[in-house]
């Protein structure tokens, strides 16, 4: 979320502190845990909470995506959200040796 204030909607007070944060890095490619003190982190990271951000979020989470344990974190953040999740999925697993099918069309 804070690269998407900085990149997507370019919030200015998130981008200021991020220029400082990564002072001796090029902002177009920075990991935000190798690049950044975690001190300097949490702060970009108290600062997206607390903006009134006039946009919608909207995030598809896979069936057994990585990301499905993080989207707790979202409460945390003022702005519009949709989490979209599978209502119905088909694939073959190569453990059963079939195509299985979960939930409906």
């Amino acid at each position: 979320l804070v690269l998407i204030a900085i990149h997507v909607l370019e919030e200015p007070e998130i981008c200021a502190l991020a220029k400082d944060a990564f002072a001796d890095q090029d902002m177009s490619r920075v990991t935000l845990h190798e690049d950044i003190q975690p001190e300097a982190l949490q702060a970009l990271r108290v600062k997206c909470r607390s903006l009134d951000m006039q946009c919608k979020l909207v995030i598809t989470a896979y069936d057994s995506s990585s990301i499905g344990r993080d989207l707790g974190a979202l409460d945390y953040y003022r702005m519009d959200v949709e989490v979209c999740t599978p209502k119905y999925i088909r694939f073959y697993s190569e453990w059963r040796n079939e195509t299985v099918e979960e939930g409906s069309l």
